[in-house]
């Protein structure tokens, strides 16, 4: 075997090297970028449980808030009619109805909190499943980076390998 002949087949060998080595770069690249993506849809799902606690533990939170509001008002009408003033008139009335009043500008108030929260935990639920998307976009295009890598190495590799065995 002469030295061209040699080197024709090392450079058929290192063909085959740069051939395994891009596909296992596009491989493992790809693996990964399905990984993240897995990674996001996970954390989108957790942000969607989380908007969903949140507005679920917001009515909960209510419905106790107005459970013990109406035990606040039973109290303080028995006290009023207790004392021998009516409480459906006059200033008892004006104290229940202002009371009624704060406590429905509270629930407004917590209702918006419980809202606002729940969509910032939306949003981010929407950014990681885009983000998982553009991972899978990022998988695809591995594997075709890696596929023209390939073709690169095998042609440059065929074209080495012609031009030495020419030479003998």
């Amino acid at each position: 075997m002469t030295g061209i002949e040699v080197a024709a087949a090392a450079a058929i060998a290192g063909t085959v090297v740069n051939v395994a080595g891009a596909r296992a770069q596009a491989k493992g690249q790809a693996a990964a970028a399905r990984y993240n993506a897995a990674i996001h849809d996970r954390n989108s799902e957790t942000a969607k449980i989380a908007a969903d606690w949140r507005t679920l533990s917001n009515d909960i939170e209510e419905q106790t808030w107005r459970d013990q509001f109406n035990a606040l008002q039973g109290s303080y009408t028995v006290l009023a009619n207790k004392s021998g003033v009516q409480s459906g008139t006059g200033t008892s009335l004006d104290v229940m109805l202002a009371n009624a009043e704060q406590a429905d500008d509270e629930i407004a108030m917590r209702d918006l909190a419980a809202e606002t929260d729940a969509q910032t935990y939306r949003e981010q639920g929407i950014n990681e499943r885009l983000s998982g998307n553009l991972q899978r976009i990022y998988a695809r295009n591995y594997i075709t980076a890696g596929r023209f890598k390939m073709m690169s190495a095998a042609t440059s590799g065929i074209s080495r390998s012609a031009y030495l065995l020419g030479q003998s």
